[in-house]
């Protein structure tokens, strides 16, 4: 998913600033799809558009309607007004200089605080703080029990300014990539594939340029004066720089970080449209028991039995994007937290 793909949205104008805002074509989601709660018996469509999801929750859970205004009431407005900083002409305008003076203290002071410890000055029932952590706990990878306040108020949000803004790519994030790079290729860039950067080359303090291997045994070099390196920090700082690029206590500190854990992602194209059977929504999110413990899904990843799985989520692509398969049939994507060795020892050699 994709924010800001609107006309004069954050990703717009992004696209547009290199000509290429008509590459693309993004089909916009009216909501977050089926929430499904097995052991309550519930089932219903959240909104994306922060309005409609905040009557949503009131309908769902009316005795909790005063705590549900007061939050959004104080939050659902931050996404975008912090947002709206990063446009032009914000020093003129005294008054958007004011609300983001109240919404960066706001934010600030959100930092250290877990987001069940926030709603819970609002609302009080566990299974409607659960509905609303749900969202952006599956974006960060994590469990709503520990999710970081700041986090998990701008992922929530931060798809709802301008009216509800959520996007797939049509033909996939891969069909999206596949035009930008087009676009840097017309325009003189050339694109090196399936090579690895062994170096980056360093003069006079300045990084200047890479070595390159491709598979095999053919090494290439060139000189830029810019490099982005979109690669592991860890890997960075001990094989693609020289030792004295970094201060020794700077590159300690990467080293001794916790790793952190990988996933696992199943596309399945199914010989169905599972339109048929009665499921049209693009995204499903399913629970059927509560957390045993705050964080469950780092101890499940670690130990690999996903018997324990409290909740999970399904992407139906083709039902938001029904020429991505032939007629008649589905594509589906889930994912689990893992850790990548136990998978590889399962699927063998190569």
């Amino acid at each position: 998913m994709i924010n800001g793909c609107e006309p004069g949205g954050m990703t717009y104008r992004e696209l547009a600033k290199i000509g290429a805002q008509d590459r693309v074509e993004f089909i916009k989601l009216d909501s977050f799809g089926c929430v499904v709660d097995e052991e309550r018996g519930t089932e219903f469509d959240l909104p994306w558009e922060l309005g409609a999801h905040v009557e949503m929750l009131v309908q769902r859970f009316p005795h909790q309607e005063e705590g549900i205004r007061s939050f959004y009431g104080k939050y659902g407005g931050m996404a975008e007004t912090l947002l709206a900083g990063y446009g032009e002409g914000t020093q003129d305008d005294p008054e958007l200089l004011a609300r983001l003076s109240t919404a960066g203290q706001d934010f600030m002071a959100l930092s250290g605080r877990k987001a069940v410890e926030v709603l819970a000055e609002h609302v009080s029932d566990p299974h409607l703080i659960e509905t609303m952590l749900e969202i952006p706990s599956g974006f960060m990878g994590t469990s709503y029990h520990v999710l970081d306040a700041g986090s998990a108020v701008m992922c929530d949000l931060i798809f709802r300014v301008n009216g509800g803004d959520a996007y797939y790519p049509k033909g996939g994030s891969g069909h999206m990539a596949q035009a930008l790079a087009d676009l840097f290729v017309e325009n003189g860039g050339s694109l090196l594939l399936n090579h690895g950067v062994t170096e980056i080359v360093f003069s006079n303090g300045r990084a200047a340029g890479i070595v390159a291997k491709k598979r095999g045994d053919r090494f290439i070099s060139t000189r830029a004066r810019c490099i982005i390196a979109a690669c592991d920090l860890t890997a960075l700082v001990n094989h693609l720089c020289p030792a004295e690029t970094f201060p020794v206590d700077y590159v300690k500190s990467i080293n001794e970080r916790a790793p952190g854990i990988s996933a696992v992602i199943l596309f399945a194209g199914l010989d169905i449209d599972v339109r048929q059977h009665g499921i049209t929504g693009g995204e499903i999110s399913r629970s059927w028991a509560a957390a045993e413990t705050p964080s469950p899904f780092g101890e499940i990843a670690r130990e690999g039995d996903y018997s324990k799985l409290p909740s999970a989520m399904a992407t139906i692509y083709s039902n938001i994007d029904p020429s991505c398969c032939p007629e008649g049939k589905s594509v589906v994507a889930t994912m689990v937290l893992a850790e990548p060795e136990r998978f590889e020892r399962a699927l063998g050699p190569g």
